[in-house]
């Protein structure tokens, strides 16, 4: 079966037969079948006389409202033919888009006409056109007018439309049209296509092969030597269609075929194209192939006498005329359709388009392939794929460093700092071990102050409760990408090397305040935790001082002796009881209940709760 061709797209043909009119104008009505085509087609129409009773005719032909369903053929006798009319056959050619190698290129030109025709053209309107390509040999072009009755133009049956070259060369040529003058001149356009030598001279171009006809007759090897000598072989047919035009070449005679069966005689299977293509097809004559080891090649034996193009196995010495075949290249010569940034690839028979790295074809363009959407993308266990345009690329999730396709080596950064000078300048979640006891996964700001901030708390919506016991406090809990606290054992661990703290506060209006303090660290559970803080700096006001050489309390754990954390709703370094409560009830802005907010006594007082508050950390020699 052979392969279709890239180019390849929809075609309808047909015929509308006129069989009798007289002087004026005659339309016949062609209709699609449904859905067959999603646009109006390109169409060329060509008129045939039959002249049975030896009638002259003189005929324009032009095609009149052409749609996607449908379009007319439209006759008109020119002036010099008077009488009646008969046997105009007219052919039609409908294709969506080029057909190649049957077409180089095609296109329409359009006619306004919306002024008088120049004299100097014989009173007819005459345009250039540049060919897209240049030929070595004048091409044959094809033309056909087509009109519209819209927008108030000339009925058809009143009109009368002729298009022709007024000369071509290998690089262009000019088109003239005439019509009635009814009112006015109407709009035209006309389709052209320009039509190539396929196959070199001497050679016949069918189905994606050249054949070249040798009337001179020869035996089976030596035909095979002469075809060879011209980088051919003998012809190996694959349809019945291959079979018929291989064997009209020779007008109805007898010629040989590459096939032949030098090893052992049977039907089929031990007969072997001189091509190397496989036996799919064969149209043996009755009792054929026989079974004599002198009958090893095969001729055709032609339609004349009723043959019917049937196949005949004889002595391979026998004198016949014969053909030679080759694969026809369509990625010479302007044959192949592929999009323009694919390349042909010639195969036998037809070619294919080959898009570049990164991209697949899909109908008739390159379209970017998403390699992060298959499984099969090779990026490393620990990076995640980015798709880009032809390509894609790996990077290495936070905490991890290398290429991203081959490695993925566990980054063993202490802190946000030592990401962000490492190139991790973008805010989110990380991997860091700040000790050597063991990585896990922290929020990293990296945009607040310059970056390189360790997160330890968020509160930013409400989403999460932090009316919590010690447990709780001391592994963490939330949502790194939304509120959590880190846990006081993390935050321990950060803190064995000197830190410096800062506190991000704002209000339900979007103001903001901030406080830091040179220095900041948190004791282990053993002595529950106890703050270290260093001198204040900000725009807040200092409501964290106090509590400085104070262990934590929750709920269920009063360390402060005076129950503040039940009081107050929250967990904090207490002190009788506090002047910051960042770990509160989230109240979102002024609240009636006293202290018992997300508050922060020296900038908003104890009776509002701060619509959002951070609290990170990051290495004082940062």
């Amino acid at each position: 079966m052979k392969p279709q061709h890239p180019g390849l797209r929809v075609l309808t043909a047909g015929e509308k037969w006129f069989s009798r009119w007289w002087t004026g104008t005659s339309c016949q009505t062609v209709t699609f079948a449904k859905g067959k085509y999603s646009k109006p087609p390109t169409i060329f129409a060509t008129a045939e006389h039959y002249r049975s009773r030896l009638k002259h005719d003189a005929t324009t032909v032009w095609l009149e409202d052409v749609t996607a369903t449908s379009f007319k053929i439209c006759l008109r006798e020119l002036q010099n033919f008077a009488g009646v009319h008969e046997d105009i056959s007219v052919n039609w050619l409908a294709f969506d888009s080029l057909h190649r190698p049957l077409f180089s290129e095609h296109s329409e030109v359009t006619f306004q006409n919306d002024v008088l025709p120049s004299e100097s053209d014989n009173f007819a309107f005459c345009k250039n056109v540049s060919f897209r390509w240049s030929y070595r040999k004048t091409p044959i072009v094809l033309l056909t007018a087509k009109h519209s009755t819209n927008d108030g133009n000339a009925a058809a049956e009143c009109n009368g439309i002729a298009s022709w070259i007024e000369f071509i060369t290998c690089s262009g040529f000019r088109i003239c049209v005439k019509e009635l003058f009814i009112q006015r001149f109407d709009p035209l356009t006309v389709s052209y296509a320009v039509l190539i030598d396929i196959c070199e001279d001497d050679w016949e171009y069918f189905n994606g092969y050249c054949y070249r006809k040798v009337s001179s007759c020869d035996s089976w090897s030596n035909g095979q030597g002469t075809c060879a000598a011209l980088g051919a072989n003998l012809p190996s047919i694959h349809s019945q269609e291959e079979n018929v035009f291989v064997q009209s070449l020779h007008g109805g005679e007898h010629s040989w075929l590459g096939l032949s069966d030098t090893k052992s005689e049977g039907p089929e299977g031990n007969f072997v194209w001189s091509d190397g293509a496989p036996f799919d097809f064969n149209f043996w004559a009755q009792h054929q192939p026989k079974k004599s080891h002198k009958q090893n090649c095969v001729h055709t034996l032609g339609f004349l006498q009723d043959h019917l193009y049937k196949w005949k196995d004889v002595n391979c010495t026998e004198c016949h005329r014969f053909t030679c075949k080759k694969d026809y290249n369509e990625c010479k010569d302007l044959s192949f359709d592929c999009p323009e940034n694919a390349t042909c690839v010639n195969r036998d028979g037809t070619y294919s388009c080959r898009c570049p790295f990164g991209f697949r074809l899909d109908g008739k363009n390159c379209s970017d392939m998403d390699e992060c959407s298959s499984e099969s993308f090779p990026c490393h266990a620990k990076a995640q794929c980015f798709n880009i345009p032809g390509s894609y690329s790996c990077k290495c999730l936070a905490g991890y460093s290398g290429d991203g396709k081959v490695n993925c080596t566990y980054s063993e950064a202490k802190n946000c700092a030592e990401l962000y000078k490492s190139g991790k300048s973008t805010s989110g979640v990380y991997v860091i071990d700040p000790d050597g006891s063991g990585a896990f996964d922290v929020y990293c700001d990296q945009t607040t102050a310059g970056g390189g901030w360790t997160v330890f708390q968020k509160r930013l919506d409400g989403s999460v409760s932090f009316y919590r016991g010690w447990t709780d406090y001391k592994n963490g809990f939330g949502d790194l990408n939304g509120e959590f606290w880190l846990g006081l054992d993390k935050i321990h661990r950060l803190t064995k090397t000197k830190k410096r703290l800062r506190v991000d506060l704002m209000d339900t209006k979007g103001n903001t305040a901030y406080a830091e303090y040179d220095m900041f660290a948190v004791t282990s559970e053993r002595t529950k935790y106890k703050l270290s803080l260093g001198t204040y700096s900000g725009t807040a006001g200092d409501s964290l001082s106090r509590h400085s050489g104070h262990p934590f309390s929750t709920k269920d754990q009063d360390n402060g002796k005076d129950n503040c954390a039940v009081l107050y709703k929250g967990a904090w370094w207490y002190f009788g009881c506090h002047q910051s409560n960042l770990n509160g009830l989230y109240r979102h802005g002024k609240h009636s209940s006293y202290a018992d907010g997300v508050n922060w006594r020296h900038w908003k007082g104890y009776y509002y709760s701060v619509k959002r508050a951070e609290i990170k950390i990051r290495p004082v020699s940062f």
